[in-house]
């Protein structure tokens, strides 16, 4: 099994593709009016639409209370609203300031096997968050 991690040059700031600005553009407007919408009119505004249907979190359920709680100044309480997606939103931050900071990026070269556990683990890892949203529903 390969697994290593190796730096490689780059710019220090990364071109954000655009599909990732219209889906965080999106993403904003729908928050930004369903916060508008619950504050309005009914404070029990539900936005995902799996709890909709199935009055069960999805996997991502609490991550736009997290983001808003992060917004807020309060970590904590945005890791326990889904502490998966708060964890990769902060390996995602810590990257791009590392890049910023060295004009470096880091690659992880895998090979099969290493891909194949790093696949079941975050099946895993999506599955354990999945239960304790679950849990905390």
């Amino acid at each position: 099994m390969r697994f290593t991690l190796r730096r490689v040059p780059a710019s220090r700031l990364p071109d954000a593709p655009r599909w990732v600005i219209a889906v965080v553009a999106a993403w904003g407007a729908l928050v930004g009016g369903s916060v508008w919408l619950a504050s309005k009119y009914d404070a029990n505004f539900v936005l995902c639409q799996f709890k909709r249907l199935t009055n069960r979190p999805c996997p991502g359920c609490g991550s736009t209370r997290g983001v808003l709680a992060l917004i807020e100044g309060r970590p904590i309480d945005a890791w326990l609203w889904n502490p998966l997606v708060m964890s990769a939103l902060a390996v995602l931050a810590s990257l791009t300031l590392l890049r910023a900071a060295t004009a470096k990026r880091l690659v992880l070269d895998l090979d099969e096997t290493a891909r194949a556990l790093l696949l079941g683990l975050g099946v895993l890892a999506i599955a354990a968050n999945w239960l304790w949203l679950w849990d905390r529903a």
